[in-house]
């Protein structure tokens, strides 16, 4: 008797169109696969200049699945491009897909005041207007979640379908999968969730909705581990019947080696992102950097948060995550205990990171240039606010009256790095030299505001110079530092007083250097979140905070509300405040290296109602005042 040969899998016949400017990528994507099928458009124009355009073969792809390659790289191409973009649904294909590689509009687009105009947001309005494919959609699709959990994590992104919840109930000693929401009578319902181990679940779900009346039942997980083989229960070959299996089971490749044991077998498919295969690593971590700070389910991307879930679940790949990590971040170690010492201080803190993220609040932690020390060493190396510093020695100055005390109509949203009153992030290594990084960094923001002029200015001289109550990398204070400023009539340029990550010996004013001067300071009125909000509308700002803790000291992105040390000991420099999916909070710039956090930089959750805020923000705050311009000599 012969046996049957195995069906072959039929890829889906793409024909993909394009604009002028994309002819040649498009040609190179049509040549890796032999599904994809150029297609023409005549890109002409009428004697008054207006877009004449002609969809070649249109007869021909009625039924036929379609894609656009477009280039928005100016507005004028914008126009002719929507017109086919809304033209293509039109004639009655079975789906339509917008390649859109690159969208530069509203880059530095900001609606920050009465009359602004938001024409980025009037795009993104357009595109989302792309009418339905007159010949689709095939079959209906209904998402489905396994528990309130993944429905938390998950729902905003897929809201345009119609949604199934699940639960598990207790009855007796066992746990029982039921439907909490929703029909899948009918529907192709695909299961989603971030995160699969054995599969009890999945498969519990799976029979609760084909009892239930469900066409289809499908998968998708970002992150499939399938400890022992337990990916076996899901094939094909091994279901009983149409019933009990799968009719796709779609994972990413998050788990190499998950994906090699699986191969080809149905019904899983792996998925690979295009970028990820060609973008060269430094601009594949710059772009899910940017992706992060709009998507807030970045929790377990081990492109973001450093580590994969294969990678806790398998002991043998937590040696090759420190060395891979320790070559990332150039460590060296003198000795086989020094590194055996280290590389259980990364699986403490590895661990700590993992437990956190599981949790799925509105920020994630992340291996940063940290991981291999213990929190009392970097506390000790790392932080450097002495509050008390302030009660050991008079004060410089009387402060004068808050000068925004009146402010009203604030925007919405501020941000000074797009206004270019914020100079890069900056590194103060080992050395609790925080305070003078966040001075300096507040007094660049004003000299620029006021003079038009973003000069970087040195902390190294605060650290050799200003002595008198400041202590270098002992700590010190920000209004210490803004009196330093003003009695030595102006500071140094990085540049001709550049920065040695330790104390020195204070150089003299040299006859031809520049200076930046101020002309004060002020405090911002004590535990409100309100004065600090008039403040940063106008300027950055010095804020002291409390980050002794291990949240702080892995934080990756997200609005922070985590865990704080227990008392201030650590400046940044407030540089903005905004929203991001329903979340308030503000931006502050850390001097830590682009290692840490987003690119350098925090959000910080506001609006809790707790006076002092998150980590005590609104407890010690400053900033310097610069009235007119002057250079020093």
């Amino acid at each position: 008797m012969e046996m049957a040969a195995p069906k072959q899998k039929v890829k889906k016949h793409i024909h993909l169109f394009y604009c002028s400017e994309c002819e040649e990528l498009a040609q190179k994507i049509a040549a890796s696969s032999d599904a994809i099928e150029l297609q023409s458009i005549n890109w002409r124009s009428f004697d008054d200049g207006f877009p004449n355009l002609f969809i070649n073969k249109a007869h021909d792809i009625r039924g036929q699945h379609v894609a656009f390659l477009a280039s928005f790289s100016s507005p004028a191409v914008i126009f002719e491009q929507i017109s086919v973009i809304f033209a293509l649904p039109k004639l009655f294909i079975a789906s339509f897909t917008l390649v859109l590689p690159f969208f530069p509009t509203g880059s530095f687009e900001r609606v920050e005041e009465e009359g602004d105009v938001a024409t980025a947001f009037t795009l993104a309005r357009i595109l989302s207007m792309i009418p339905k494919s007159r010949g689709g959609p095939t079959s209906v699709i209904t998402i489905a979640f396994p528990d309130d959990g993944a429905w938390k994590r998950f729902h905003k992104q897929l809201q345009h379908f119609p949604m199934i919840v699940c639960n598990k109930v207790r009855e007796g000693d066992k746990r029982i999968v039921r439907i909490k929401e929703g029909n899948p009578e009918g529907r192709h319902v695909v299961i989603v969730d971030d995160l699969v181990q054995s599969g009890g679940t999945l498969r519990e779900c799976q029979k609760v909705l084909a009892a239930h009346g469900a066409s289809k039942v499908s998968a998708y997980v970002t992150h499939a581990v399938f400890p022992k083989q337990s990916f076996e229960r899901f094939l094909t070959s091994n279901s009983a019947g149409p019933g009990d299996r799968f009719s796709y089971f779609w994972i990413t490749d998050s788990c190499p080696h998950t994906v090699k044991a699986i191969g080809q077998q149905p019904p899983f498919e792996g998925t690979k992102a295009y970028m990820q295969q060609q973008l060269p690593p430094k601009a594949k971590a710059q772009l899910f950097q940017n992706f992060n700070q709009k998507n807030p389910i970045s929790h377990h991307d081990p492109f973001v948060v450093g580590y994969s879930q294969e990678d806790l679940a398998l002991p043998n790949r937590l040696l090759d995550l420190f060395t891979s990590w320790s070559v990332k971040h150039s460590k060296i170690y003198t000795s086989p205990k020094e590194k055996v010492k280290r590389y259980d201080i990364f699986k403490q803190n590895l661990m700590h990171i993992a437990e956190t993220n599981r949790k799925n609040g509105s920020y994630w932690l992340g291996l940063n240039q940290f991981a291999d020390m213990d929190h009392e060493e970097f506390k000790a190396n790392h932080l450097g606010l002495k509050p008390g510093l302030s009660k050991m020695a008079a004060r410089p100055h009387t402060p004068t009256m808050f000068r925004y005390e009146n402010a009203v109509n604030l925007p919405w949203a501020v941000d000074w790095r797009y206004k270019g009153a914020v100079t890069p992030v900056k590194n103060q290594g080992k050395c609790g030299s925080c305070w003078a990084f966040s001075t300096v960094a507040a007094v660049e923001g004003i000299n620029k505001i006021v003079t038009g002029k973003l000069v970087s200015l040195s902390e190294q001289e605060l650290m050799d110079c200003d002595t008198t109550f400041d202590h270098g990398c002992g700590g010190g204070i920000m209004d210490f530092a803004f009196a330093y400023i003003m009695g030595n009539q102006g500071i140094h340029t990085e540049e001709d007083y550049p920065y040695l990550m330790e104390e020195g010996y204070c150089k003299e004013k040299q006859p031809h250097s520049r200076v930046i001067t101020i002309d004060g300071y002020e405090d911002v009125p004590e535990n409100s979140e309100t004065s600090l909000l008039k403040a940063l509308a106008h300027q950055p700002v010095s804020v002291g905070v409390a980050a002794g803790s291990k949240d702080f000291q892995f934080y990756k992105g997200g609005v922070f509300d985590g865990a704080c040390g227990v008392e201030l000991d650590h400046v940044l420099t407030a540089v903005g405040y905004g929203s991001s999916y329903g979340q308030n909070y503000i931006t502050m710039k850390n001097s830590w290296g682009k290692s840490w956090g987003e690119q350098g930089y925090m959000r910080i959750k506001m609006g809790t109602g707790k006076p002092e805020g998150v980590c005590d923000i609104y407890t010690m705050a400053s900033y310097p005042v610069k009235n007119v311009t002057r250079w020093g000599v």
